[in-house]
C-alpha cells in the first residue's frame, strides 16, 4: 500500500473514532495533487473552498480537466449514508475507474453515460466526457460535492454534461435510462449495497453496461 493510500485511511480511521478530523495536506496540497500518480497534474488556483488543480490525461492531444479538491473537516456522521467519504480526497478506486475509461475509450465514446456517488470531482464521469461520450451525467448523494461538482463544470469546456443530486436510497426514479453506468468505491459501507445494486439495474438500458469499481 502506498503512503498516500495509507495516509487516506489513517484519516478515515480517525474520523471513525473521534467527533472530528481536520483534511489537511495529507489528501491536498497548495503543491500537489495526492494520488498514485496516474495523472500528471499542477495546482493552478485557490480559493476559498479548496485548491484547484490541472490534471493531464494520457490521451492524444494531452487534454487537461481542472479539478478542485475541497478543504472540509469530516465527522462521523458525514462518514455515513450520503454525508460520505467522498468529500474527504479522491480515492484510489476513482482515479483507477478514471484510468480504466481512458485506456478502453472506445466503450464510452458515443454512449450516454451516468456516474454514481462520484464524489467532490466524478473524475471518471469527466474523462469518460474528454473520451467521447455523448452525453454524461455527474452525481453524487451529497450536496457539497454536487455544489463542488457545478463549480467544476465551470471551468472545464465539456460537451452535454450535467450535474445532478442523486441517492440510490430514494424510489427509484422514471425517466432516462443509460448506455454506460460508473460507480467507484460506493460499497464501503453494508448499508445501501442492495439499494445501490437496485439502482444501477434500474439506470441501464437493455445491453447497458455497468463499471464498478
Amino acid at each position: 500500500m502506498s503512503s498516500a493510500a495509507r495516509d487516506r485511511w489513517k484519516i478515515l480511521s480517525q474520523a471513525l473514532t473521534k467527533k472530528t478530523v481536520t483534511v489537511d495536506d495529507t489528501c491536498q496540497s497548495k503543491r500537489s495533487f495526492s494520488s498514485y500518480g496516474l495523472f500528471g497534474s499542477s495546482a493552478v488556483d485557490e480559493d476559498d473552498h479548496g485548491t484547484w488543480f490541472s490534471l493531464q490525461l494520457d490521451l492524444e492531444g494531452d487534454p487537461r480537466v481542472t479539478v478542485r479538491i475541497l478543504k472540509a473537516k469530516i465527522s462521523v456522521d458525514q462518514l455515513t449514508g450520503f454525508n460520505n467519504t467522498g468529500n474527504l480526497c479522491i480515492w484510489p478506486s476513482e482515479e483507477c475507474l478514471a484510468v480504466y475509461v481512458m485506456r478502453n475509450r472506445a466503450l464510452f465514446a458515443g454512449q450516454s453515460v451516468i456516474e454514481l456517488g462520484g464524489g467532490q470531482t466524478c473524475l471518471a464521469g469527466l474523462v469518460a466526457s474528454v473520451c467521447g461520450a455523448a452525453s454524461v451525467r455527474l452525481t453524487d448523494g451529497n450536496e457539497d460535492s454536487v455544489e463542488n461538482l457545478n463549480q467544476i463544470l465551470t471551468r472545464n469546456s465539456l460537451k452535454d454534461v450535467q450535474v445532478s443530486l442523486y441517492r440510490w436510497t430514494s424510489t427509484l426514479p422514471a425517466g432516462k435510462t443509460y448506455d454506460v453506468v460508473l460507480c467507484a468505491d460506493c460499497l464501503f459501507f453494508d448499508e445501501g449495497r442492495t439499494d445501490l445494486s437496485r439502482h444501477i439495474f434500474h439506470l441501464l438500458k437493455p445491453g447497458g453496461q455497468a463499471y464498478v469499481m
